[in-house]
């Protein structure tokens, strides 16, 4: 089954996943946009490393800014916590209680 999303101006932001895929990955949350088609993932890679993802979608032109970095772990609740902090000010308060659950797992994770 899809994470469900939700849309916050131009971002639409996926809720929190809780599996990890075949590789052993697990893509935490994402943020994609549909005009500049982009997404943004943050996760847990299967040796247990934070990572941040960048994929530019649209066409060929900016193809080169793709990445994949190994963040901290700080740098990973970072972003949880601001993706919390927007999505409650939208009024996205059951999402918002899904990522502040995520952050307090982890340290347990990692």
């Amino acid at each position: 089954m899809e994470n469900k999303v939700v849309t916050v101006g131009r971002w639409r932001y996926s809720e929190p996943a809780q599996t990890s895929d075949e590789n052993g990955q697990l893509v935490i949350f994402s943020k994609s946009s549909v005009a500049p088609a982009e997404i943004f993932e943050w996760g847990i890679d299967a040796e247990k490393h934070p990572f941040e993802r960048y994929r530019w979608c649209e066409n060929d032109f900016y193809e080169e800014s793709n990445y994949e970095k190994t963040i901290s772990t700080e740098e990973l609740i970072k972003q949880i916590e601001e993706i919390s902090s927007i999505l409650k000010k939208h009024g996205f308060d059951t999402v918002s209680k899904q990522y502040d659950m995520i952050k307090a797992k982890i340290n347990s994770i990692l």
